[in-house]
């Protein structure tokens, strides 16, 4: 029996606070470039992936992610960088080819939508990729030159806003930290190069996310919120964001970006090493007064807390890294996930009173397998009805999150 509610469900969870982004663009329209770069292609496939019989390519999602990013920036026609594309369809491109095009050295390149690629070079390069092999602590890496600060500092940003976005489709997703790597792509180029690894296409649950119209969007959202903010004039100075490294002993006032970096060593691809915990103080008896809506990015591993300062914090729009937290705000739990009413996605069980939904996150954070608690609800014009306080989670065969829960009120719901 397919049950088709009123107007919606939700599913109200006692949780940790949860942040959500609203960017705004800060300057005017089209003033930089960004190369963006679909990993592999053609004869090289990459890593690949089975799921549900199935077997995946990492040139495929790569282009996959990287199309939904640039018709992104593309679109927002506020949006600061001028978007160009190494490649649109299965075709191989050596690193070579990719450096020569960033750099257009020569001044006769295009990209391949046939645009005039820049006289020499584009202001940031930008690859895409997804992660294979096997790993002990699977999740996302961002790769940049060990040599370049700007490149450290770029991956940073991106790095965070990312895992933000991907969080709210995969809340199993996790950091592997900002990482050097010396390849041609991240070495040979003139600009600031960055590798984003996705994730890793040999973990079952990864793949399951990786695959979906949700996680490809989100790719696209976080590269393209994090682009919005950057500024390529102020690359060797953070990219316009405040960086903050130690504690702060001034009376401040913070009102445009910001980047709580962790100073300790992240180590290399071929030498990992996980960032130590730093913890940065308000001090010295001063007081730091955060406008609303400031963006304030923390790397992995930032405590950012009162010492014998106080922080005045008007609804800033947090990036909490991995580990992180600001005045005691942590990455938590969502405090509501919506269901979708579609009658496809909603039905009784034939056998059992038990109703079965894919469950949507809505917040940026949290990991839905790990909840303790819940209740359902349904929402009507006659008021909300508690159908059930026991729920259980797990991932479907399509990468959704999916809950089952028994309803002894469904025959009173379904009347609403």
């Amino acid at each position: 029996m397919k049950i088709v509610p009123s107007r919606f469900l939700v599913l109200s969870i006692v949780s940790a606070f949860c942040i959500t982004l609203l960017p705004s663009a800060l300057f005017a329209a089209r003033e930089y470039t960004v190369l963006i770069d679909p990993g592999h292609g053609g004869s090289d496939d990459g890593t690949s992936g089975t799921y549900n019989y199935t077997t995946y390519y990492e040139k495929n999602l790569n282009l996959d992610y990287a199309n939904n990013l640039y018709t992104k920036i593309n679109s927002n026609s506020n949006h600061p960088f001028q978007p160009f594309q190494a490649r649109v369809a299965d075709v191989y491109l050596s690193p070579a080819d990719r450096v020569i095009m960033a750099n257009n050295a020569s001044n006769d390149q295009y990209d391949a939508y046939n645009y005039k690629i820049p006289d020499n070079g584009v202001d940031i390069f930008l690859s895409i990729h997804c992660n294979g092999g096997s790993a002990t602590n699977p999740g996302t890496e961002t790769l940049y030159y060990a040599s370049s600060s700007a490149g450290m500092k770029l991956a940073t940003i991106v790095h965070q806003f990312f895992m933000k976005s991907v969080r709210g489709v995969f809340s199993s997703a996790s950091s592997r930290w900002v990482k050097t790597k010396n390849v041609t792509v991240l070495s040979a180029t003139s600009m600031p190069a960055i590798i984003v690894e996705t994730d890793f296409m040999s973990v079952q649950e990864a793949l399951a996310a990786m695959i979906t119209n949700g996680y490809k969007n989100a790719v696209g959202t976080g590269i393209h919120d994090a682009l919005l903010l950057v500024n390529p004039e102020f690359k060797q100075y953070c990219w316009g964001f405040a960086e903050i490294t130690g504690n702060v002993t001034d009376e401040y006032q913070w009102q445009g970006p910001i980047l709580l970096r962790n100073t300790t060593s992240h180590g290399s691809v071929a030498e990992p090493i996980n960032p130590e915990y730093v913890t940065y103080y308000q001090n010295n008896g001063s007081s730091l007064y955060i406008y609303e809506n400031t963006p304030i990015v923390l790397d992995d591993k930032v405590i950012f807390e009162e010492g014998s300062g106080i922080i005045i914090d008007n609804d800033a729009d947090l990036i909490i890294g991995e580990g992180s937290s600001f005045n005691g705000i942590t990455v938590g739990i969502e405090d509501y996930v919506y269901i979708t009413q579609a009658p496809n996605y909603l039905e009784q069980g034939t056998s059992e009173n038990i109703v079965r939904a894919i469950a949507q996150d809505v917040e940026p954070y949290g990991n839905i397998s790990s909840l303790s608690s819940c209740e359902l609800y349904a929402s009507s014009s006659e008021g909300d009805v508690l159908l059930s306080s026991d729920c259980s989670f797990y991932i479907s065969e399509y990468g959704y999150w999916q809950f089952s829960m028994d309803v002894p009120l469904l025959s009173q719901w379904n009347n609403t």
